[in-house]
């Protein structure tokens, strides 16, 4: 039976398979747990004091455990055995090992097919990180990261800026990020072909239709 993250409830996480790795940087984690800690804290001290009187502080503090789970814990990039997952904020998006033509984190993840680069919100880069690293002449991406050019404006292979964009941000956490996917992709493009799948995810849909009426509640 398949190891998921969480209960498998949209077609792209059912084609995954079993999981090989997780990523997310763990600043962006701890942030989300400190979030919902702080949330069910508020929760707890109103409960404990006043429940009648401080229900706006008990609806606030839910608020801030479902949007900090939403937006800064969910996502995630999971290497399966069929492909990998892109787990957004309210949609996955699954793409087999054999659409994967390579990968590179700028201010997101980007998984680049043939016909389309898709976006992974678990791991990425700040403004300030690629600004530094355009001012000191590393190579610039194209487009979405097709198709950059160096400083001289020739077109380097899909090879060789996958090459120089983890040269450029040196041993850090992204870079390995994107070299753990490509070795990945290269050792499991021979298996079974297949088209990217991308689905709604029901729960933290309905985490935020939730939020978003407490919300109201509030303020009303």
């Amino acid at each position: 039976m398949p190891n998921y993250s969480e209960p498998v409830a949209n077609e792209g996480a059912g084609a995954a398979g079993p999981v090989v790795e997780s990523f997310a940087p763990l600043s962006g984690r701890v942030l989300g747990y400190v979030a919902v800690g702080a949330g069910l804290l508020l929760v707890l001290g109103a409960l404990l004091s006043d429940p009648a009187a401080s229900r706006g502080l008990i609806l606030f503090g839910v608020v801030m455990c479902l949007l900090a789970w939403v937006v800064l814990l969910r996502p995630l990039v999971v290497a399966h055995a069929n492909g990998v997952l892109l787990r957004n904020m309210v949609r996955d998006t699954f793409i087999p090992w054999s659409c994967v033509e390579r990968a590179r984190v700028l201010q997101t993840l980007q998984v680049v097919t043939a016909t389309k680069v898709y976006h992974g919100l678990g791991v990425s880069r700040s403004g300030r990180s690629i600004a530094k690293e355009s001012r000191q002449g590393h190579t610039t991406p194209g487009f979405f990261g097709i198709g950059g050019s160096g400083m001289s404006g020739r077109s380097y292979s899909a090879e060789a800026e996958s090459s120089a964009a983890r040269h450029s941000i040196g041993g850090t956490y992204q870079a390995y990020v994107e070299s753990r996917l490509q070795d990945l992709s290269a050792a499991r493009a021979s298996s079974a072909p297949g088209q990217p799948v991308q689905s709604w995810a029901p729960l933290p849909l309905a985490a935020l239709a939730l939020a978003a009426g407490l919300v109201m509640w509030i303020v009303l």
